[in-house]
């Protein structure tokens, strides 16, 4: 029979190779001296780190972080333009709001003169002293002084809203509406 040989180590391993013992060191050596991960940026870095980036995967981890602060910047460039969107449209509700009550006021104005007119007409009819008179004179003063005060508010508005209606009623009053 015949005996099985294991296969001999050949003579000259890595005992007897210094090149590469020191190949090996020297890869270990560019391994210490590569940059952090950080560090391993391609426009920055020297031949010798290149490699040492290459080799200790830091552009690998660089491009990640890049990827992940490129990924943070477009969601908050999205939430910027959500906000931009939403300011535009309150911007376009207060526009909105600020025509309403311009017309609102002008709708005012329009009644208040009318009202002035007739107010004048029945007192060169009725003569001035009449208190349904003075009352419409006073509740048309009031609106008056809103209207010069610039109140534009919800609260001014409403009240030369109430004195113009009171003032209309006794001018209705003394017509006889």
């Amino acid at each position: 029979m015949r005996q099985v040989t294991e296969p001999r180590m050949r003579q000259g391993g890595i005992r007897h190779r210094p090149g590469l013992w020191l190949g090996a060191l020297a890869l270990l050596g560019l391994g210490a001296c590569a940059p952090g991960p950080g560090g391993c940026d391609p426009t920055q870095t020297t031949f010798i780190s290149g490699i040492a980036c290459s080799a200790s995967g830091g552009y690998t981890q660089r491009q990640q972080v890049l990827s992940t602060e490129s990924s943070a910047a477009q969601g908050r460039a999205a939430e910027a333009r959500e906000a931009a969107a939403g300011a535009e449209i309150r911007r376009d509700d207060a526009r909105a709001q600020l025509a309403a009550t311009e017309r609102r006021v002008r709708r005012q104005n329009a009644e208040l003169a009318t009202l002035r007119q007739r107010l004048d007409r029945l007192r060169a009819e009725r003569g001035a002293a009449s208190a349904q008179v003075r009352e419409a004179e006073a509740a048309l003063a009031e609106a008056d002084r809103i209207r010069a005060a610039g109140g534009r508010s919800a609260g001014d508005l409403a009240a030369r809203d109430a004195a113009q209606r009171r003032a209309r009623e006794n001018i209705d009053a003394l017509i006889g509406f």
